[in-house]
């Protein structure tokens, strides 16, 4: 797991170095302040759906086959997509 994730991490920089460099901005979504302004404030209620999201799938793939865990990957899912407003 930590192997993957320093391979996306360095990658995420360096993708987020290119588009800065491109876009000819000093921050991302520095053209778009409203779009900024929107994804600031739905992430405080983003961000702990993905912790339980991640927790649930630890869980169901340790093994856990309570209908409660499956109903809440899907309910936690829905939510992050709901408030990044896309469909994943």
């Amino acid at each position: 797991a930590d192997r993957v994730y320093g391979a996306l991490l360095q990658e995420w920089e360096r993708t987020h170095v290119a588009v800065l460099a491109i876009t000819g901005q000093d921050r991302l979504l520095g053209g778009q302040p409203e779009l900024d302004r929107l994804i600031r404030l739905r992430m405080p209620y983003v961000e702990p759906l993905n912790h339980v999201q991640i927790e649930l799938i630890r869980r169901r793939r340790n093994g856990d086959d309570d209908p409660r865990v499956r109903e809440g990957i899907l309910l936690a899912l829905n939510g992050v997509a709901a408030g990044l407003r896309n469909s994943g």
